[in-house]
């Protein structure tokens, strides 16, 4: 059984929302409102998100995206998760020629 997932979320502080411009920002917040870890790991009163269906992203080290594309709703998302799925193992492929030593990992 597997006990570990990757979930993909929008992630947004609502300081700066109207009902909170007044209150005072948590000692922690050092993101200038830009959600990051410190704020889950301090459970923001702040910090809200709601899903990313359908997006395709690059993730950096500190586990934010760094480019992604989203498509809405009413897209064709079956060729979506073709075409994802397809550069996915491409690049995989690509970096394990650069990298051997690296596809004897996984």
């Amino acid at each position: 059984m597997n006990f570990m997932n990757f979930v993909f979320l929008e992630t947004y502080c609502r300081k700066h929302f109207a009902e909170n411009e007044s209150k005072d920002s948590p000692d922690f917040c050092a993101s200038n409102c830009v959600p990051c870890y410190t704020c889950i790991q301090n459970n923001c009163p702040y910090l809200d998100f709601t899903s990313a269906e359908n997006a395709f992203a690059y993730i950096g080290e500190d586990s934010s995206s760094k480019e992604e594309i989203l498509l809405d709703k009413d897209a064709d998302l079956l060729l979506w998760e073709k075409i994802c799925r397809k550069k996915i193992k491409e690049a995989w492929e690509e970096y394990t020629k650069i990298h051997p030593e690296t596809s004897e990992q996984n």
